[in-house]
This record gives C-alpha cells, sequence and structure tokens, in this order.
C-alpha cells in the first residue's frame, strides 16, 4: 500500500537543494527523509524542520546508530524497509505530534 493510498499527499525531491526549495513553497504536516542526498547529509532539513515543529521521519542504510546518538526522538527506519514499516513509523509520527 501506497500513502497516497491512505490519504497522504506526497512530494518527492531527489536532493538537498529540491527539499529545501520544497520546505519553502509548500507547508507540510510530516517529513520522510533519507538522510545521505547523494554528497550531502539532511542536516539542514532536520534543522528547519525542527525549527518549524514539523515532526519527520529519518530513513537510512548506514548511519542508524549514529543518528539514535544525534537525534534520540526521531524515528528511524532501517533500509531496506517495506511499506508496512514505513506507513506504520507515519502513523506512529502523526500520533506522537
Amino acid at each position: 500500500m501506497q500513502l497516497t493510498e491512505l490519504g497522504h499527499e506526497t512530494i518527492l525531491a531527489p536532493n538537498l537543494a529540491d527539499a529545501l526549495d520544497a520546505l519553502d513553497r509548500v507547508s507540510v504536516d510530516l517529513a520522510i527523509l533519507d538522510w545521505h542526498l547523494r554528497d550531502q547529509v539532511a542536516t539542514p532539513l532536520v534543522e528547519i524542520l525542527r525549527a518549524r515543529g514539523v515532526p519527520f521521519i529519518i530513513c537510512t542504510g548506514s548511519a542508524i546508530e549514529e543518528l539514535s546518538g544525534m537525534l534520540p526522538t526521531v524515528p528511524l527506519v532501517p533500509k531496506p524497509f517495506n511499506t508496512d514499516q514505513l506507513v506504520a513509523s507515519v502513523s506512529r509520527a502523526l500520533m506522537q505530534h
């Protein structure tokens, strides 16, 4: 099941610049971040989302331990993941906020 099938509107931003631009243009209720964005990490997005009080989830295949220490209250979704895991994380993040 896709997030859109559950009534969520999604915006795809394949790199950091596009994601920052999207945050300037639209209001979001929740963000799902990939920690590694090509040759950058999502730190600028995390800072903006925290400042705006927007809940977020981080997906990562290699930085679970590092991020657990840096962002202990942020839901982390280890890669690879399935849609059910992602949907469950989205639901938890929205309920916690």
